[in-house]
């Protein structure tokens, strides 16, 4: 039931709904998206040779920048476990802070647990807003895209009507 807990199932009461980013396999699942869309859009417009030569610089000649490029390929994998575990660490945190408000109100827990709910309100909001700038800082076209998308989805009942 939403206002005193979820539903469970099981002698051990496991959650039968749980949200999506509420696993670890879902937030390594959109992380990778995100840096292989990020891949791809290097790919696009570096080539294949000058995205490869951002990681994979000629020792000899400079070995310095060699030495930055492993890094940079490490920073790739870093970012990815980094993206994911901020989400999840996040989602469980709240999971684990409203467990324990109605576990401590036990009876007065649907008038208890209301101001955490929000907060979680605001806590997921701020999450979607970190995703997303950080996904529009990766693809720069990514501002055009959601103005135009935006713009289609006020416009085309309007344009049905006149039509």
């Amino acid at each position: 039931m939403p206002i005193v807990g979820p539903i469970t199932i099981g002698e051990h009461h496991t959650p039968l709904f749980r949200g999506g980013v509420a696993d670890l396999n879902m937030t390594f699942g959109l992380a990778i998206v995100t840096i292989v869309a990020a891949q791809v859009y290097a790919f696009k417009y570096l080539g294949f040779k000058g995205n490869l030569g951002r990681y994979f610089i000629n020792p000899l000649r400079d070995p310095i920048m060699s030495f930055v490029g492993i890094l940079e390929l490490v920073a790739e994998f870093s970012r990815m476990l980094g993206l994911s575990f901020r989400l999840f660490g996040n989602v469980l945190a709240g999971e684990i802070l409203l467990a324990i408000i109605a576990y401590m109100t036990k009876f007065l827990s649907p008038v208890a647990l209301q101001p955490f709910y929000f907060f979680e309100l605001f806590i997921g909001g701020i999450q979607a807003y970190i995703s997303l700038c950080y996904q529009l800082c990766l693809f720069p076209w990514g501002w055009l895209t959601m103005i135009r998308t935006s713009q289609l989805m006020m416009f085309t009942p309007l344009l049905k009507l006149i039509n």
